[in-house]
């Protein structure tokens, strides 16, 4: 298979200047580095997609202050949501 001569993280950032934000965010979704992942997630404002993103990458520690400062109360139902989430794994 062919690589793609565009990251996706490029291809995400594209598509979410010409208004596409689906399409932007399965992009941003496919890179593989977790924190550039999660950065980007953050970036574009893709709330639900970076805690879950946090929480699968273990990644916690790093990112949940930043989560809660930049999207406040709409971020904090999604990390109670996970946060359960991962207390019924357990």
């Amino acid at each position: 298979m062919k690589k793609n001569p565009c990251s996706p993280a490029a291809i995400g950032e594209i598509c979410y200047g010409f208004g596409k934000k689906e399409i932007s965010k399965s992009a941003f979704l496919r890179i593989s580095d977790a924190d550039d992942k999660i950065n980007l997630l953050i970036e574009y404002e893709m709330w639900e997609d970076a805690v879950k993103q946090t929480f699968a990458h273990k990644k916690q520690e790093d990112y949940l202050d930043e989560l809660q400062a930049k999207g406040g109360h709409l971020v904090e139902k999604y990390i109670r949501q996970e946060t359960n989430a991962l207390n019924a794994k357990n």
